[in-house]
């Protein structure tokens, strides 16, 4: 959900586009919302190391549980 913080200055989504603050830089920027489906990183192949990375990061975290 998008939240005003000034005059025009929005954090969040509205509609298909998102507005974020950088770390480091000045002013509010926007972008068009997208990116993989989870579908995508689960099945295409371009995806591999994605879900090898998932995989370890969930038995580090299991361990350390």
């Amino acid at each position: 959900m998008a939240r005003q913080k000034g005059l025009m200055k929005y954090v969040g989504t509205i509609g298909d586009v998102r507005h974020f603050k950088i770390k480091g830089q000045q002013g509010f920027f926007a972008g068009m919302v997208g990116g993989p489906t989870a579908e995508q990183v689960k099945t295409a192949p371009e995806f591999e190391r994605t879900r090898e990375n998932m995989n370890e990061f969930g038995g580090c975290a299991r361990a350390g549980k």
